[in-house]
């Protein structure tokens, strides 16, 4: 409790408004590059249909893409952890390309690029980054130049002042100590959205929160984004120690669901915190979410939460047991589902299976996937994480230590089978005589109510 009660007494959060053409091309660039959560689709159509992209443009991206997949290439493995933990911060690599890319927005400005990247970076590479930078500025410039470029600049300055005036600053420091993390500084870049609509995405990236703007944007709306994006970046930033100790509770809990649970923590806390920042703000929205568990479970979440904060307790506590009493009583026989139990989950045979890897996620959407090459040892990393593996009859052999080789199941069309777990991790074998039985039996599979069952869960005929 003394570490939350400290950060009550701490001065909140300064954010600092930096919006102009660096920071834009900034983003323009690791979006393109597929290094952030962005609208990555609408950037590209962007340069494609309204600049003309260039092979110059293509050999600029690729150098930045090469350069970042290389700093991951020489990251250390993480640490060991049973399931993949619901926080990027966890991984080294993804921590040393995003400490160079902050350095590189820091610098604020393509000419003290190469400087910068020189601490992180061999002279060639960090050479190589500046140039690509200085391209894409000099590409994007007249565009940039014809959008009221100060627009957005006023916008992150009043999307501050809101949050000042709502006392957010102060809200997201109490959220710090719930975290026991802190921060102390924060850059917010409105970037001006090269495509039409409302309502553009928020995301995060080491000390620094992006705006995508659009003209309708309200600063009221920039201010709880914001808020909402401190907190992941909060969550982020909490002593890994604690974060596997957390693991370990949802791991012990008796929910055959609890990993599910998990996989929406960091969510269910930021959008928690969106809803108290609505009351401040006197926002009224319930559709606040296009997601089917996360603004329900962030409803149960939201008045733990407001106790936690009033207490000065933390996440570390007993939140975590709270959090699922809660969760449960909100989704009910929802989170038996397929769709809420495999909110986490290693999908193997996606690359043989193409239709029914395509079935698999448009009807079982996860949150936090993984895909790997199809190898016994293709979840040693994450031995706790649920797994679905998609395969047709004549591969069943390979399984026989999961499946019974002598039941007359294996006879029919198809079939989703899940062993008696030994541990936490579930695995479900969904498998066909041939690739359209498969998908007919991940379709089946994803109208189920209950996938906590072991033994045959459905045939086909």
């Amino acid at each position: 409790m003394m570490v939350a009660l400290a950060f009550l007494l701490a001065s909140p959060i300064q954010l600092e408004p930096d919006s102009g053409q660096f920071a834009n091309t900034f983003y323009h660039v690791i979006c393109l590059a597929e290094q952030i959560s962005c609208s990555g689709e609408k950037f590209e159509t962007f340069w494609r249909d309204e600049l003309g992209w260039t092979d110059e443009d293509d050999k600029a991206l690729d150098a930045v893409s090469s350069i970042l997949n290389r700093i991951d290439d020489a990251a250390p493995e993480p640490e060991h952890a049973p399931v993949p933990p619901n926080f990027p911060g966890y991984y080294p690599g993804y921590r040393a390309r995003y400490s160079l890319l902050s350095s590189v927005l820091d610098s604020g400005s393509v000419s003290t690029i190469e400087e910068v990247a020189a601490n992180s970076l061999p002279a060639a590479d960090a050479k190589r980054l500046a140039e690509a930078f200085t391209h894409f500025e000099t590409r994007l410039r007249p565009w940039w130049e014809a959008q009221n470029p100060g627009r957005a600049t006023e916008y992150s300055a009043e999307v501050i002042s809101r949050m000042e005036r709502a006392e957010l600053g102060g809200l997201a420091n109490q959220l710090g100590g719930f975290l026991e993390s802190s921060l102390d500084r924060a850059g917010l870049h409105a970037i001006v959205a090269p495509y039409g609509g409302k309502g553009g995405r928020a995301t995060p990236m080491e000390a620094h929160v992006f705006i995508e703007y659009l003209p309708d944007d309200t600063t009221t709306d920039g201010a709880w984004k914001t808020l909402h994006e401190l907190v992941h970046i909060l969550y982020d930033n909490g002593p890994l120690s604690r974060h596997q100790g957390l693991v370990e509770q949802f791991l012990e809990a008796e929910q055959a669901h609890s990993m599910a649970h998990y996989v929406l923590l960091n969510e269910a806390i930021a959008t928690a915190s969106q809803l108290i920042a609505f009351e401040r703000l006197g926002v009224e929205m319930d559709d606040f979410y296009s997601d089917s568990f996360i603004p329900r479970v962030a409803r149960s979440t939201e008045p733990l939460l407001r106790a936690a904060l009033a207490e000065g307790s933390t996440l570390y506590s007993r939140f975590a047991e709270q959090y699922m009493v809660a969760a449960d009583a909100e989704l009910d026989e929802e989170a038996f589902s397929p769709q809420y139990m495999l909110l986490g989950v290693g999908l193997l045979g996606a690359e043989r299976y193409p239709e029914a890897a395509e079935a698999y996620l448009k009807l079982i959407p996860p949150r936090s996937l993984g895909t790997p090459d199809e190898s016994d040892e293709a979840f040693a990393e994450f031995p706790e994480v649920n797994v679905v593996r998609l395969l047709t009859h004549g591969e069943l052999g390979s399984e026989k230590e999961l499946f019974p080789a002598d039941s007359s199941n294996a006879q029919r069309r198809g079939f989703v089978y899940s062993p008696p777990p030994t541990s936490k991790q579930r695995v479900y074998l969904i498998s066909g005589e041939s690739e359209g039985d498969l998908v007919e039996a991940v379709r089946k599979f994803a109208e189920l109510d209950d996938v906590t069952p072991s033994g045959f869960l459905l045939t086909l005929e």
